[in-house]
């Protein structure tokens, strides 16, 4: 037989048997289609996940004073000292936070104040879009500038460059203005819409002028940035000052950079995971495929027998039963394809929300689709194949 007879044939007997070859069709449908949109959507949510983290600007490595009755504050001279002690420290920040409130033109909201040093995006993963961040004159003569993000500069101005502006903060019952230097990217806008918008605003200043502000000089952690991986959990910074200041365990570390590639990576654990799952579905149809083919085997054994008869070899006979079901599997997953794009097309429309579906997604399904059509029809193309003409013949 020819390449080209056993396709027609293969075709034929597809469109021979509809309603149950419908089914299968429909069971492969389903089972691409689930594939396709748990990947595409766990792999899009991995991607906002990450965007997200990266937007939050953690990196680098934390140290901080131990919680306890005797603690030790630390002090921004206690960066300087790591800078000029560990060559491998690219950049030793002086860092406080505080809590308190802000009001920009009309709007009014809490915030959260990051007291930072020069150069605070070399340590920060911001982006800036207009004017500048505090520098060492900011620090060191204690000026009132402040960086807002882009999500309160439209809020209070329908705009974002907002440089020049002032706004006034306040902690406790002391507050003051501030000129507005510069306005970073938002790094909460994907984390607050999860929250329903709960987060609140973060403004950055000189931590000298916030320290004067709340009326104390220490600070509360030093962020690091090393040109390589010194120490897994910064312990060496850490165990450095507590030895400086003959206060043995006063400080801790934490390698902030590698717990979030610990929270990236569980995120791609759980889409791989998803998928994982989404592909029982199409092992299932897998089986229906299987179903098919040995009720095919049964039903046309006389057939079988005419074609062995009349020339066809074991061989013919096994690759006209492959190609049918590889038929029934390219229809079922081009199906299946559609709908799933369609659906995802409908849901970034609706939902303003870009899914990814680019073509490691495609492909992956189309991979796994053929595998199982392969792996599930071979057993009962074999079965056929080996039929006895002469007993197929008398049936």
């Amino acid at each position: 037989m020819y390449l080209r007879d056993i396709i027609k044939l293969s075709f034929l007997n597809v469109f021979r048997s509809k309603t149950r070859n419908l089914l299968t069709i429909l069971a492969i449908t389903i089972g691409v289609s689930s594939v396709l949109l748990v990947y595409s959507i766990g792999e899009s949510g991995e991607n906002i996940v990450n965007q997200e983290l990266n937007k939050l600007g953690l990196n680098g490595i934390s140290v901080f004073s131990n919680q306890s009755p005797n603690a030790v504050p630390l002090y921004a001279e206690d960066a300087e000292n790591l800078e000029n002690r560990f060559t491998c420290i690219e950049r030793a920040l002086p860092i406080v936070l505080e809590t308190g409130s802000l009001k920009f033109n009309k709007v009014s909201s809490e915030a959260v104040l990051f007291g930072v040093g020069r150069d605070a995006e070399d340590v920060y993963n911001v982006t800036l879009l207009y004017g500048r961040t505090p520098n060492e004159t900011d620090v060191k003569a204690g000026k009132k500038v402040a960086v807002i993000d882009d999500e309160l500069a439209i809020k209070a101005y329908k705009r974002e460059n907002v440089v020049g502006k002032s706004i006034t903060i306040k902690i406790g019952g002391k507050s003051e203005e501030f000129d507005i230097i510069g306005v970073i990217r938002s790094q909460k806008e994907g984390i607050n819409y999860l929250l329903g918008n709960s987060l609140p605003n973060f403004v950055y200043l000189p931590y000298s002028t916030l320290n004067d502000l709340r009326s104390k000089k220490e600070i509360s952690q030093i962020a690091i940035s090393c040109s390589q991986e010194y120490d897994v959990e910064g312990s060496t910074f850490s165990n450095f000052l507590s030895r400086a200041k003959s206060a043995p365990g006063a400080y801790s570390s934490k390698n902030i950079s590698s717990k979030i590639n610990e929270i990236k990576s569980l995120s791609g654990l759980i889409s791989s995971v998803m998928s994982a799952v989404a592909s029982i579905a199409l092992i299932v149809a897998g089986i229906g495929i299987m179903n098919a083919m040995f009720s095919s085997t049964t039903e046309r054994q006389k057939e079988i027998g005419i074609l062995m008869a009349i020339g066809a070899t074991k061989r013919n006979i096994l690759t006209c039963f492959l190609t049918e079901a590889l038929i029934i599997v390219f229809i079922g997953k081009s199906l299946g394809t559609l709908i799933s794009f369609m659906f995802l097309k409908s849901i970034s429309q609706v939902a303003n929300f870009e899914i990814m579906f680019g073509l490691k997604t495609f492909l992956t399904a189309e991979i796994i689709a053929l595998i199982c059509g392969t792996i599930f029809s071979i057993i009962p193309a074999m079965k056929a194949s080996k039929l006895n003409p002469i007993i197929a013949l008398g049936r």
